[in-house]
């Protein structure tokens, strides 16, 4: 079972998602994660403090979906295409959340920044040692390529959250544009 923080964080995320940052309480909070107020206050000083919590445990998630298990690049290309793409979409709406804050608040602009920022310099270094080693001749420069997946893989992560059954089919696609645009041999 999760401990509690994680269990407030959790249903924080989904009430996040249905209702936006701005209408989310933390009475909303602490009902979906079936606590008190008090309770949720003791394990989190504020709302954008539950926030932030969630946007660490993805920005982990997304990190560890990069870990991989073979030295295979092509493997590791599908591998965490795919896995990436089954953490952005299953985050969707928090993320979203966070993204329209972002658009007037700094503070959700550090966030989505910590989010987005050691999981692109990995891909990115990834990218680069492919090259060194001869196994690649990008197409674009690696931080270019980084950043046109980035915001790929965002808009398939809508596509799977309208409808998750396409996941693969998404998935499969993001692989194969990645692998063009690597020049992978």
């Amino acid at each position: 079972m999760l401990d509690r923080r994680q269990s407030i964080a959790e249903a924080a995320s989904h009430v996040f998602a249905d209702l936006g940052y701005a209408q989310a309480s933390i009475t909303a909070i602490a009902k979906a994660s079936g606590v008190t107020r008090p309770t949720v206050y003791t394990y989190f000083e504020s709302k954008y403090e539950i926030l932030r919590t969630v946007a660490e445990q993805m920005r982990d998630e997304l990190l560890q979906a990069q870990e991989n298990v073979t030295d295979d690049p092509e493997e590791i290309l599908r591998t965490t295409t795919h896995a990436n793409l089954t953490q952005w979409s299953r985050n969707f709406g928090v993320l979203t959340v966070i993204q329209h804050e972002a658009l007037h608040d700094p503070a959700f602009v550090r966030l989505l920044d910590n989010i987005n920022s050691r999981a692109t310099r990995r891909h990115r270094r990834f990218i680069e040692k492919l090259t060194a080693d001869g196994r690649a001749e990008p197409m674009l420069a690696p931080q270019e390529i980084v950043q046109l997946h980035l915001g790929a893989t965002q808009r398939m992560a809508m596509l799977v959250w309208r409808d998750p059954k396409k996941l693969d089919v998404h998935a499969d696609a993001l692989y194969r544009s990645l692998k063009v645009l690597i020049n992978l041999k």
